[in-house]
């Protein structure tokens, strides 16, 4: 006889603990951790590959500009060296010599000085220079190009006691009225007694020009020469980024810390300098001990990089996308997983709900075919839910006139006290075998039978 609260003890009610369900699961803790892993190599590999790429792009740069200084101070240096050699040929003439010898008249010095005066013209035009004078030991013009202004005292001054080749920045007042930049002096010999001074002039867009074409391949590229003045290093040059400044802002312009460290210190370097527009740039420099000049060669750092932003884009896209590839793939196959578990679940809850059936199915057989009377009721009431055809024979009712009766309704129990024992019984130990009990029957004729008992 069941008890009243049979309905909520029904074991189909409750899921399998053994065997959960997947579905409504979150991503195992394991799984995520496993994925987040990769997804973080993958974001180190990206990271490390973005900034090999940056580096290997400032190195290529730093290893061009490297090539374009070092021709531009060759450059320079035979610019330089061919000057000298020019002033070296104008002094060994006859003619300079004999126009500067104590012997010679003043007539023959005028005459000499005549005919040195076309060959100088032509020298000048040919090799490109502004004027070339021949002094004596006082400064005094001997011989001159055509038109050649004269020279103020600070010029010549210096020229009395040369004894060597000497190269002179003209000071800005100086050069504008000269129209040249640079001098070249170098002293007239023979036998060994200086006797006078050659100077040739050169002008200031031969200077300028002196930074040669690779510039024009790039957009900020420039080759700048620098040079000291009165303790502070100054722009000696063209500026192919100011080129609409004034002469004032022109001179007013500072190279950057690298580059005066090039002139002050008299050694070439290498890296990343602030230059007169305050931009970054990537900075080579060099120096040229014969003048004292340094070379500098940049190009703005953005520019640099402009080939690696669309590569490292693209990099970081592909990573990106590789990532979320990652993910999905990983979220797939757990899904995958997920509803493996879930089929198999099903199949298995199918098995369960069919052997449940047949369970349900022999019971039924076993309970309705049994030559013993079999019935289910609830046990403080003793409704009927239940009997077989034994039961409802020897009770003498038929199956409507049983179920949802009880106990006390159709008057079963001859003695209800003994029933109230059964039940008590029943509440402490759960079973009860073959007790003797006393029924009576539809005809109300009193039965003797053994009954047994369970609570389920």
């Amino acid at each position: 006889m069941p008890s009243d609260e049979t309905g909520i003890v029904s074991k189909t009610s409750i899921p399998d603990k053994e065997h959960p369900s997947p579905t409504g699961q979150r991503l195992p803790r394991n799984y995520l951790a496993v994925l987040l892993s990769c997804a973080l190599l993958a974001v180190v590999g990206l990271t490390f590959q973005v900034r090999h790429e940056y580096h290997r792009t400032l190195d290529d740069w730093r290893e061009k500009l490297s090539g374009i200084a070092d021709g531009e101070a060759t450059y320079v240096t035979a610019w330089l060296h061919e000057r000298m050699g020019d002033t070296e040929i104008v002094t060994a003439r006859a003619r300079v010599i004999s126009v500067l010898s104590p012997g010679m008249g003043k007539e023959a010095r005028d005459r000499t000085s005549a005919l040195m005066q076309p060959q100088l013209d032509q020298t000048a035009r040919f090799y490109g220079y502004s004027a070339i004078y021949i002094l004596d030991l006082r400064g005094n013009i001997r011989a001159s190009t055509a038109n050649a202004p004269s020279l103020p005292g600070s010029i010549v001054d210096p020229l009395k006691s040369i004894s060597e080749m000497t190269v002179r920045v003209l000071p800005d007042a100086i050069a504008d009225r000269l129209g040249a930049r640079v001098g070249f002096a170098s002293p007239v010999l023979s036998g060994g007694r200086v006797l006078g001074v050659a100077l040739l002039l050169t002008p200031a867009d031969h200077i300028y020009a002196l930074p040669f074409q690779e510039s024009g391949t790039t957009r900020t590229g420039e080759s700048l020469v620098l040079r000291e003045e009165n303790g502070k290093v100054v722009v000696f040059g063209s500026l192919r980024n100011a080129a609409d400044l004034s002469a004032e802002q022109y001179r007013s312009l500072e190279p950057g810390a690298l580059a005066t460290r090039t002139v002050l210190e008299r050694h070439a370097a290498s890296g990343e300098d602030d230059d007169y527009r305050h931009v970054r740039t990537l900075v080579e420099t060099r120096f040229i001990p014969e003048v004292g000049w340094g070379v500098i060669t940049k190009i703005d750092r953005e520019e640099a990089l402009q080939s690696f932003y669309p590569q490292a884009t693209l990099e970081v896209a592909i990573g990106l996308v590789i990532v979320l590839a990652l993910i999905a793939v990983s979220i797939a196959a757990w899904r995958h997983q997920q509803v493996g578990l879930l089929e198999a679940e099903i199949v298995r809850r199918k098995k369960v709900e069919h052997d449940l059936r047949q369970a349900e199915e022999l019971f039924s057989k076993a309970f309705r075919n049994s030559p013993e009377g079999f019935t289910i009721s609830t046990l403080h009431e003793g409704r009927c839910i239940e009997a077989n055809d034994a039961y409802l024979n020897m009770v003498g009712y038929e199956r409507s006139e049983v179920i949802g009766k009880t106990a006390s309704e159709m008057e079963l129990w001859v003695d209800p006290a003994a029933r109230s024992a059964l039940v008590t019984r029943l509440l402490t130990e759960g079973l009860i075998s073959q007790e003797k009990a006393c029924f009576r029957t539809k005809l109300g004729e009193s039965r003797a039978i053994r009954l047994s008992a369970e609570v389920i």
